[in-house]
């Protein structure tokens, strides 16, 4: 038992971060296993121990001397203590432990692994040239690669953007394999980290890579892919090894050590990993939901993958009443069939990311199984967790005062459902509803952007145009003004094409307007029209729609 990435394939954990350890992954004999129980799989050496409160360190030190052990780490605000007893000694080191009456709990640190069904797969919604990909944010029926999805099975994450919510002032803290320190797409949007494996920060699996990405990836840079909240702040801890698979006490610790970081402010831990907890009528995992506990206390809102075994109830962490599991759902809003049951759900299929820049001869695990380097798409409810934390972060960051039960109620009471199934939970989530519900007005595009109506957002757009000599040709520029009842709308990306074939946009500043230019025009050209196909991510705006430019 153990717990992995919620994602395709499935990877195996490496080595504590004080100590060398090899994970037993094989069946454990009944008569040697400390619960009597084959097919326990824990880390090798490893217990995990808590005293009765109040215990004097000699009677602690002495419960240890008493198996050889040894502590090498401890988890303080949880009262754990993580234990080396040697290669082999984990049955009779917490027999032993149990029969001391100063002992709360002693149990083995448990495996936990990664969750990605891995398929190999120009700006919309924001300048990065592979948003037209992302179809979980903004899902406008566009082919997206793998075909066309149905309009609005999305999470309205530019519809939330144009409401002003883009997850300013939230920690998303991303649990997983570590991140590409290198990428173009975090550089500078790491805030903190921190290695709770020993293998050190970097992403060799390339899992932690795409979901920090998916979640906050740098946005309206000109490259790639766009973040779900890319203002939020991100910090990444390493729970999972390089072969994707870690223990429960990483992930307690990399819980513990998000929410001492973030110091009170408003936090979102998102946790795209799961594995179990419990043999017949046994918990194992105390330390894991004491850290989960603690966390939901003291104001964090845990997010975390439901799993891919297409069960009717989620994996742990998720399985835990303070923590909001994730199903998966695809492009056309149906649970994806790998899915386990979740409380909400969120896209998790064919979900376009970032993952390890391959330099030289290096490479990341996940490279094995069909992923290319730089960018490429997988799935798994380990996508439809960072989505979802993503959307939290910028519902919480709009809601002046609000706290992480007021946003978990928010998406769960505005999630919208998903039809003949009940794996979906609440049902898919909705930023743009969430907020509304928050009192944040919010217009959620009707038909993923294309529909009459009142414009979304109530946007109309000017046009104004004009043309310049540039030697041997000339360029046409074309300025375009957003307004929304009557004020100019900042911050509002407007997009659009030449009907040479180029596409432009541009995101409009303070006074609510940006330009768009085409040079190289040959003499011979008369004029050239310029047409925007969507504002704010809608096709649905008031206002002009084209302008041509004639040759001056």
């Amino acid at each position: 038992m153990g717990v992995r990435l919620l994602s395709r394939p499935i990877v195996l954990l490496t080595a504590c971060a004080l100590f060398a350890l090899t994970l037993r992954t094989g069946r454990v004999d009944a008569v040697t296993d400390p619960y009597g129980i084959p097919g326990v799989d824990y880390v090798d050496g490893r217990v995990l121990v808590a005293f009765v409160p109040g215990t004097p360190a000699e009677a602690a030190a002495a419960a240890h001397a008493q198996v050889r052990g040894r502590v090498v780490r401890e988890l303080p605000s949880l009262g754990v203590q993580i234990v080396d007893v040697g290669p082999g000694r984990v049955p009779g080191a917490v027999r032993a432990y149990l029969r001391n009456p100063n002992v709360r709990f002693a149990e083995p640190d448990l495996v936990v692994r990664a969750a990605v069904d891995c398929a190999s797969g120009s700006g919309t919604f924001a300048n990065d040239p592979c948003t037209w990909r992302q179809w979980g944010l903004d899902n406008m029926g566009q082919n997206w690669g793998g075909g066309s999805g149905s309009p609005d099975a999305d999470v309205d994450v530019p519809e939330a953007w144009a409401a002003g919510a883009q997850g300013s002032g939230v920690i998303i803290a991303v649990l997983d394999t570590g991140y590409d320190t290198t990428h173009e797409e975090l550089v500078g949007r790491v805030e903190a980290s921190s290695d709770f494996t020993g293998s050190g920060i970097e992403d060799r699996n390339g899992h932690g890579t795409w979901t920090a990405s998916i979640a906050a990836a740098a946005t309206n840079n000109g490259v790639g892919i766009a973040g779900v909240a890319p203002d939020a702040r991100l910090i990444v801890g390493k729970v999972l090894g390089d072969n994707g698979s870690g223990s429960w006490s990483q992930v307690a610790a990399g819980i513990t050590w998000a929410v001492d970081y973030g110091n009170g402010a408003p936090t979102v831990i998102s946790m795209s990993l799961g594995g179990s907890c419990t043999r017949g009528r046994l918990f194992l995992c105390n330390t894991l939901q004491a850290a989960v506990q603690d966390a939901a206390a003291k104001g964090a809102l845990l997010v975390a993958a439901a799993g891919n075994s297409g069960k009717a109830s989620p994996e742990y962490p998720g399985a835990f009443d303070e923590v909001l599991a994730v199903a998966a759902t695809d492009d056309h809003d149906a649970v994806a069939s790998f899915s386990n049951a979740g409380e909400v759900a969120a896209p998790g299929v064919s979900i376009f990311g970032a993952f390890p820049d391959c330099v030289g001869p290096s490479s990341f695990r996940l490279q094995g199984s069909g992923i290319d380097c730089g960018y490429d798409a997988g799935s798994g409810t380990s996508a439809a967790t960072p989505l979802a934390a993503g959307a939290a972060a910028l519902v919480w960051s709009a809601s002046t005062g609000s706290s992480a039960v007021a946003v978990w109620g928010a998406l769960t009471s505005t999630a919208q459902d998903v039809p003949g199934t009940t794996y979906d939970g609440a049902g898919r989530v909705t930023a743009c509803g969430a907020l509304a519900a928050l009192g944040v007005p919010c217009s959620e595009a009707s038909g993923g952007g294309s529909g009459g109506g009142e414009p979304t957002g109530g946007y109309v757009v000017d046009l104004t145009g004009s043309a310049s000599n540039q030697g041997r040709t000339w360029t046409a520029t074309v300025l375009i003004a957003v307004a929304v009842s009557g004020q100019a709308a900042a911050n509002v990306l407007v997009a659009g094409s030449w009907d040479t074939g180029v596409s432009a946009s541009c995101t409009t500043g303070g006074d609510g307007t940006c330009s768009v230019s085409l040079a190289g025009i040959s003499k011979r050209t008369a004029s050239v029209t310029f047409t925007v196909s969507s504002v704010a991510g809608s096709g649905d705006f008031g206002g002009e729609t084209s302008v041509t430019v004639a040759k001056p």
